[in-house]
């Protein structure tokens, strides 16, 4: 027990290490406005994590089925059900998040940002499934290997383009490590299958979690909303700056 948690500790403070050097290094490479257009892009990203996190991982370590291999392929046709519909209401979602942040010459970037959910499809649940036997260490691989490859796209990806983009590469560069390395570290072939019963308790277990993440956006990031709405992305900046080091 003692080793497991260790191991799930290093992942989350490498995740947590590597998520704020990849802020601060982008505070160091962009303008104040350029910052809070980046910081715009990083809370959009957490609402499509909210949305498309429909605890789907934590189901397969805990469901009685949880190493059966039909349960395995049902829950990627649930996350394929759910995650092209996430990607639908986040596309519609994306016009009123620029407007409300007055950010409409990066609406582009969040209908990208829209998209991250119908990658994620090809996210493989056997790393998940190893974890009901004491295995960490595939899920841990994901979680680190993907944030430092997301930390190590900033540099590149600013010298290419100079400006905010180079966090919306970063992101999209975690969403696709993320599946890679997923594909990578499983045992079993990634393969979808629609079995009514287990896609039902997917559905039913996981509309509660989509409703609590809405909700932790919303503490978590409101503030954050309410002052790009009502000052500008400059000021935003400014208050992600503070944020991020708190």
């Amino acid at each position: 027990m003692i080793g497991s948690a260790a191991l799930v500790f290093a992942s989350n403070a490498t995740a947590a290490v590597a998520s704020l050097l990849r802020n601060l290094l982008l505070a160091r490479l962009l303008s104040v406005e350029e910052f809070g257009i980046a910081a715009s892009f990083s809370m959009f990203m957490t609402l499509v994590e909210a949305g498309q996190n429909a605890g789907r991982n934590r189901f397969v370590v805990q469901a009685r089925h949880g190493d059966d291999d039909a349960f395995i392929k049902s829950m990627h046709g649930t996350q394929l059900f759910l995650n092209v519909g996430v990607t639908l209401l986040f596309v519609l979602i994306a016009w009123p998040y620029a407007l409300s942040l007055g950010s409409n010459s990066v609406l582009w970037a969040y209908v990208v940002l829209s998209m991250a959910p119908v990658v994620r499809i090809l996210r493989h649940f056997d790393a998940d499934r190893l974890q009901r036997h004491g295995r960490f260490l595939p899920s841990t691989l994901i979680q680190v290997i993907a944030q430092i490859i997301s930390l190590a796209a900033i540099w590149p990806a600013f010298l290419w383009l100079g400006d905010s983009r180079a966090m919306l590469i970063s992101l999209v560069a975690l969403q696709a490590a993320m599946v890679v390395v997923s594909q990578i570290v499983s045992e079993r072939p990634f393969r979808v299958a629609f079995d009514r019963t287990y896609v039902r308790q997917g559905l039913s277990f996981a509309w509660p979690i989509l409703i609590n993440g809405a909700v932790l956006f919303l503490v978590l990031n409101g503030d954050r909303i309410i002052v790009g709405n009502r000052f500008n992305l400059e000021t935003l900046g400014w208050f992600s700056a503070a944020y991020m080091i708190t």
